[in-house]
Order: structure tokens, then C-alpha cells, then sequence
């Protein structure tokens, strides 16, 4: 599938990522939008390697040009960002490059974590990370947010159980668990079947 446009479902906070990233043009001025009146725009990362360091950089709505600033300059394959987006609900970010291959897993640091959803199409949440590796533990959570809308899942021992379904492209994902581990898409060349949406 080729790559889509991030979807802002809602104005306010929510969790997106980017699947598609042009290793060239990564820069926070070429994918995401700060347009002249968006001020206070902003995008937080935590960065998992650096012992969970926090970065974020505001948008300064100046006109003619405006400028993302502050300490995260770059934006990265298939990380997790909190983004504050003050424009219309329903607004789109054009994601620039081409798919990266091969899906690569996805470690987790003891705490909380910040990840995006790799892959091109959606999976069951269940389908990947109880399949795929049995090291979660008993109440390690998974929850995304858009404006007020923040569903999760909580792990129960056998299975993640909640409001919330499925890895989505575009969206990212906070994960909390009580020890180190990873999770990947080993073996699945392709997603369960989704249900179809209501009419």
C-alpha cells in the first residue's frame, strides 16, 4: 500500500507518527506544517534511547515565514509524538519518502514509552503483540489519544482488553510496561482481516 496522509482527527493534544520519512528531508519544517497563526503549535517526543529524555519544539505562527523552535528538530521513522494542533479538525500532514523496510521490532524500556505503527496497514493489537512475543505482564497498558477521545487497553495475563482495537498508521501509541521487552511484526506478511465499519 502506498503511503497516506496523517490524519488530525480532532484540534487539540493526540499521538501520531509518520511511516514514510525521507532520510534527507526529515526535518520538522519539511513534514509538519507550522503555518503563520498557528502559535503555540507543539510536538513533544521521548526519547526512549536517551534514558527517556523529553524534546518539544513550538510552532511561533510568525508571518511571512514561520518556524518550528526549540530542542526536537527532527522527526523519525515509526516514534511516537504528543502533538498540540490548534487548526481545523480533519487537517492532513503530507508524509514525504517512500515506505522503510524491513518493519523493524519495537523495544520498549521498563515505564512508559512513546512508539508510531510501522507498518503500511492496520493489526489487531491482540494479532501482533501476544503472538508475536509472550513477555507482557499483568496490567502493562497501551493507549492512544485524539482531543478527548483516549482509548487503552490493559494486558490481563492472556490478552490486552479495552476500548482500544488496533495499531493504526498514522497514530502513535503511549505503552507502559513493567519490564523491558520488544514486540514485532516477525511472520506476518499480512493483517487480519478487519471488520467492516458500521453503516
Amino acid at each position: 500500500p502506498p503511503c497516506i496522509d496523517v490524519t488530525l482527527k480532532s484540534s487539540g493534544w493526540q499521538l501520531i507518527s509518520f511511516n514514510c520519512i525521507d532520510p534527507d528531508s526529515n526535518s520538522l519544517d519539511d513534514i509538519l506544517p507550522c503555518s503563520p497563526g498557528l502559535v503555540d503549535n507543539r510536538i513533544l517526543s521521548r526519547e526512549n534511547t536517551l534514558g527517556g529524555i523529553l524534546l518539544f519544539s513550538t510552532c511561533d505562527g510568525q508571518t511571512p515565514v514561520s518556524r518550528w523552535q526549540g530542542g526536537l528538530k527532527k522527526l523519525a521513522y515509526a516514534n511516537g509524538y504528543k502533538y498540540y494542533f490548534s487548526g481545523a479538525a480533519g487537517s492532513s500532514i503530507q508524509q514525504i519518502g517512500a515506505p522503510q523496510f524491513p518493519v523493524a521490532d519495537v523495544s520498549l524500556a521498563k515505564g512508559w514509552n512513546w512508539i508510531g505503527h510501522a507498518p503500511l496497514v492496520s493489526y489487531y493489537i491482540n494479532s501482533v503483540v501476544t503472538d508475536v512475543n509472550k513477555s507482557f505482564s499483568f496490567d502493562d497498558q497501551i493507549k492512544t489519544r485524539s482531543g478527548n477521545s483516549a482509548p487503552f487497553v490493559t494486558y490481563s495475563g492472556s490478552l490486552f482488553e479495552g476500548s482500544l482495537v488496533k495499531f493504526t498508521p498514522g497514530e502513535g501509541y503511549e505503552v507502559k510496561v513493567s519490564r523491558a521487552l520488544s514486540f514485532g511484526y516477525t511472520g506476518l506478511t499480512s493483517p487480519p482481516p478487519l471488520p467492516p465499519s458500521p453503516a
